[in-house]
């Protein structure tokens, strides 16, 4: 693995890039992001070509939007599977460090004591660590209109 891999890998990192997606999710609707959808969040912010083809605005149609970029997304449940190891680490991580915390529905919620910008700052963000953030936190907002989790992983060719 590359350095540069590596770093996006760090516990830590991902685990601050769930909570911008927990962030996110929260903001919409006030609930946790469901366990299974931070699984989704890594691959799609990390890997640059999906990223840039995210939409900008969250009232984008999930299918619409995964129909016009299924040659981006082909990729994505192998980069998940591959992650997932990962992910699990972020969480745990995540957790022990205030980052993330989880309710009683197993939902990951920002922890109060989480400050996205702060958390930035800390990362001393080069621009694509800012756009990784920032596309974290709009994933949260958009999966959370986009529909319930069998029909997002059905529409991502992610199956459960």
């Amino acid at each position: 693995m590359t350095p540069e891999t590596l770093r996006l890998l760090n516990p830590a990192f991902l685990a601050t890039v769930i909570g911008h997606a927990a962030t996110g999710y929260a903001e919409q609707g006030d609930q946790g992001l469901p366990f299974i959808l931070s699984f989704i969040v890594p691959p799609l912010v990390l890997h640059k070509d999906t990223r840039d083809v995210l939409p900008k605005i969250i009232t984008s149609k999930l299918p619409d939007w995964a129909h016009k970029n299924s040659a981006v997304l082909a990729f994505l449940p192998n980069h998940a599977r591959e992650l997932q190891p990962a992910v699990r680490s972020a969480m745990l991580v995540g957790a022990h460090f205030d980052i993330i915390q989880f309710d009683d529905e197993a939902r990951l919620r920002p922890s109060s004591q989480f400050n996205p910008k702060a958390a930035q700052n800390e990362l001393k963000k080069s621009d694509e660590i800012g756009e990784i953030m920032q596309k974290s936190h709009f994933i949260g907002r958009w999966l959370s209109v986009s529909g319930n989790q069998p029909t997002v992983l059905s529409i991502l060719g992610m199956g459960i």
